[in-house]
């Protein structure tokens, strides 16, 4: 068997991002990365200043249809599924962003286009489901449509999900 090396991040590297990841969490996001053309310092400072970014997450959900209206916030477990499952499939093109669904250049910018598409969805894109417990949230920015997901757990507005519609 031969193996091949991929990636090569040194001890600091690892120690400046121990607060993010487990080691295991922090080895498939920077396999994503790599594999999606970005480094490892890139998808570091992306997902530093998403978690910053979103750290007191706040928005007002304005209702829609069965959907009470009410405050959203944001868990750290759902935080780092949007960084894994939706920022570091994009990595590639964060940078060149005629190509990229994002239309962002960093952490912060992930965070505000989740929360204006929280605070002034297209009501006649967006939907509630399960009986007002689920709310999907579409806009329209830059012709790329946004889906944000909220869940009303224990009777308050979570952010499930978030990404761009390809």
């Amino acid at each position: 068997m031969i193996v091949k090396s991929v990636i090569k991040i040194n001890r600091d590297e690892v120690k400046a991002v121990e607060d993010l990841f487990s080691p295991k969490d922090l080895g498939r996001v920077l396999a994503k990365a790599y594999l999606n053309g970005w480094n490892a310092k890139d998808a570091y400072t992306i997902a530093r200043e998403f978690r910053k970014a979103t750290q007191n997450f706040h928005a007002e959900f304005k209702g829609l249809n069965m959907c009470k209206a009410g405050d959203v916030t944001m868990d750290p477990e759902r935080r780092e599924h949007i960084i894994e499952a939706h920022i570091t499939m994009e990595a590639a093109n964060w940078k060149k962003l005629e190509n990229s669904q994002w239309q962002v250049n960093s952490g912060e910018d992930v965070a505000n286009i989740i929360k204006e598409v929280i605070e002034s969805f297209d009501k006649s894109a967006s939907r509630c489901y399960d009986n007002g417990k689920t709310a999907v949230l579409k806009k329209n920015k830059g012709g790329i449509w946004y889906r944000v997901v909220i869940k009303k757990i224990k009777g308050k507005w979570k952010v499930w999900t978030a990404f761009p519609e390809s």
